[in-house]
């Protein structure tokens, strides 16, 4: 498949008058099922990661990418480094004006799509996920976990960069010491059998070369205003690879497969706020907090990886590692623990006695692995609390993530939002909108009865391939949407922008026209995002 050195895009300057854009990915391809025989043997812990090569795509001069004009995070009084932080956050933003070429891509020695059976499907996807794992590893973690970790403006073996514009949020936009945004809270018992009070995480995420061409393409003014919006379809190329790692406030006295996780300190909110950024929220101990940004200390909990190859029936590929330091402490960041690998939705499998909001594993249940023919679950080899679907009647999905969706589902959702003028028609609930309004894409809130609704699921779990809209005529009455493809973090980049530039606009989640389907529930928390 050819690539093109250039987007069709088109500048934006936003104004109080009507603009309308829109993004997605999806597909309709589906891998044969695999025979079944029997699982692979159980291993108590990843496979030795082999010692650091000479990489064929190494930069021969380390060069400092975290300059440009886009702000590194939020600007705001209680997000601002005090004289003498011992670290701050620098965005990694001088995206490569060309395409980079094809170098190594050492996954490619594993191919878990073509694999026959059940136990050889598992090989294979122990040996592509790793692979992904170390590639994004090199140059970017030491060996020992430090706060330094993931200081990626000059790494010595390929630069790496972060999606700008994921700073103008107050309630979940970058904080000054590791540029992390706020997820979905973990609520009680979702990291494990001992958590009792919902806790807040945060992740950072990253673009290899090849992926950041195309967020160089929509990013490329001389000034932080200076943005670009697809006109047409978003395409991440062959080898474009994505990693985010993803931090929790619990500690490892309360969940001690923590113990030995890499922990940095953020600038975060604290967990019994929620989103909320101002006033008060009542602490576990019953003591009123302040909703205002101050250091914690958070523990690394999940890693998630994601790939461009065109072996795969999507392109796409996703992976999702777990800490896990209850046998070895010592290992630090290759503590981290392989979920599964995914590389489609699965779309006719249906929940079989299966509680999709149950975070105890005997309540919510077990999809037998042979059900599921688009990933591969190392269900086996993980800690017994985490022995339980955490995606939707088997998929893939991380113990932070929504646990009635999956890995792929959300992320073929990422759209660009739509900008509405005061007055103008929003497509989604058929209503004028008062103010200007920008309307985000759909995304896993708008489905929030998915997992067990045969009519919404088979709408959510469609297979959608690379560059192909989330569009469906129950989704906003048709609107037409312009992918993303599966980037939710250039979706949250565009909708911070848009309403930053648009003085007055609100920001609110589209509400899909389901109605004649079933009505569904608004989910507690609107921050949905995987």
């Amino acid at each position: 498949m050819a690539y093109s050195s250039s987007i069709e895009v088109s500048r934006l300057r936003v104004s109080a008058a009507a603009l309308l854009f829109a993004v997605v990915t999806m597909s309709a391809c589906e891998a044969k099922k695999s025979t079944v025989e029997t699982l692979p043997p159980r291993s108590s812990s990843p496979p030795t990661p082999p010692p650091p090569s000479a990489s064929t795509d190494s930069v021969k001069e380390v060069t400092d990418t975290c300059v440009g004009p886009y702000a590194s995070y939020w600007g705001d009084a209680t997000n601002t480094p005090p004289p003498g932080a011992a670290h701050v956050f620098r965005l990694s933003q001088a995206f490569p004006k060309q395409l980079p070429p094809l170098a190594e891509q050492p996954w490619l020695a594993a191919n878990p799509f073509s694999a026959t059976t059940l136990a050889q499907r598992g090989t294979e996807s122990s040996k592509y996920v790793h692979a992904i794992l170390e590639y994004i590893f090199e140059g970017n973690v030491g060996s020992a976990p430090s706060e330094t970790d993931f200081d990626i403006c000059r790494n010595p073996v390929r630069p790496w960069f972060h999606v700008p514009w994921m700073d103008a949020n107050a309630s979940k936009g970058r904080e000054y010491v590791h540029g992390m945004t706020r997820e979905l809270a973990p609520s009680p018992k979702k990291l494990g059998p001992a958590q009792v009070n919902t806790e807040a995480a945060w992740a950072v995420g990253f673009y290899n070369a090849r992926g950041a061409f195309v967020l160089g393409q929509l990013f490329s003014g001389s000034s932080k205003a200076d943005v670009k919006v697809p006109s047409a379809h978003l395409h991440f190329p062959e080898g474009t690879v994505v990693g985010k790692a993803l931090f929790t406030t619990a500690t490892p006295d309360t969940l001690p497969y923590l113990k030995g996780a890499p922990r940095w300190q953020a600038n975060i909110l604290p967990a019994p706020c929620g989103g909320r950024f101002t006033g008060t929220a009542k602490a576990p101990d019953g003591t009123m907090v302040a909703c205002t940004r101050t250091l914690h200390d958070v523990y690394l909990a999940q890693f998630d990886v994601a790939v461009v190859d065109l072996r795969a029936p999507l392109k796409w590929v996703f992976g999702t590692f777990v800490y896990d330091g209850l046998e070895d402490a010592s290992r630090g960041w290759r503590g981290l623990r392989p979920v599964g690998l995914m590389w489609g939705n699965d779309p006719g499998l249906e929940p079989k006695g299966t509680n999709p909001d149950a975070n105890d594993p005997a309540t919510r249940g077990l999809t037998p692995p042979e059900r599921v023919t688009q990933s591969f679950m190392f269900t086996d080899t993980l800690p017994p609390w985490l022995r339980k679907d955490l995606g939707c009647s088997g998929r893939l999905d991380g113990p932070i993530d929504n646990p009635r969706s999956s890995c792929m589902s959300c992320h073929a959702s990422a759209s660009t939002p739509l900008l509405l003028a005061a007055t103008q028609k929003n497509p989604c609930t058929n209503a004028a909108v008062a103010t200007a309004t920008v309307v985000k894409a759909p995304i896993l809130g708008d489905f929030s009865k998915q997992c067990g609704d045969v009519a919404i699921d088979k709408i959510w779990f469609r297979n959608i391939p690379q560059g192909t809209p989330i569009d469906a005529p129950e989704i906003c009455a048709g609107q037409k949407w312009i992918s993303l493809d599966y980037s939710l973090q250039v979706g949250e980049a565009l909708a911070n922008y848009l309403q930053t530039q648009t003085p007055g606009a609100q920001t609110t989640a589209s509400t899909p026209s389901l109605a004649a389907l079933r009505s569904p529930k608004a989910p507690k928390d609107p921050d949905t995002r995987r």
